[in-house]
């Protein structure tokens, strides 16, 4: 065979295994489609748990509230008892000498605290003015917050 025979030859050869690149419409379709019916089927799960998420982290925050309110208390800290208030959708620590409200965390419109207007820390014991439980809730989940009459605060479900 001759020198350009055999070149030619490599040519058709190499032509012949090169492939085309890339995707089709219908493989994209296939995955833009089951991408799709996986985000669908997961959207009520992902909506269910930021909600549990929000009625944890609000009932946390009460208890961190209550917490700090006694700390504050039992400290003396600025000479003045201090509280904890739910209103307008609202939990504050306030200093009850003057009325200044310190932390605000703004409850959901989704939850809802029953039970609770407002708890004060008497000084020195730091002794809460009421106990109880307070209920943090949505329609469907739920988690009680404790308080008892030494103002030891926690969550339960």
């Amino acid at each position: 065979m001759s020198k350009l025979s055999k070149k030619s030859n490599r040519q058709k050869s190499s032509l012949k295994t090169k492939k085309k690149t890339g995707f089709t419409l219908i493989e994209i379709l296939l995955v833009v489609t089951i991408i799709g019916i996986l985000s669908g089927l997961s959207l009520p799960f992902y909506s269910r748990l930021i909600l549990q998420n929000t009625i944890s982290d609000t009932a946390e925050n009460l208890v961190g509230s209550l917490r700090k309110a006694q700390i504050y208390t039992i400290a003396g800290k600025d000479g003045s008892d201090w509280a904890v208030n739910y209103s307008n959708r609202q939990i504050k620590l306030i200093r009850q000498s003057t009325g200044t409200v310190f932390d605000i965390y703004n409850v959901s419109d989704s939850v809802t605290i029953s039970s609770l207007s407002q708890v004060v820390f008497s000084r020195p014991s730091g002794q809460p003015d009421t106990s109880g439980t307070f209920n943090v809730s949505d329609d469907s989940d739920t988690k009680v917050v404790t308080l008892n009459s030494e103002g030891v605060a926690g969550v339960s479900n």
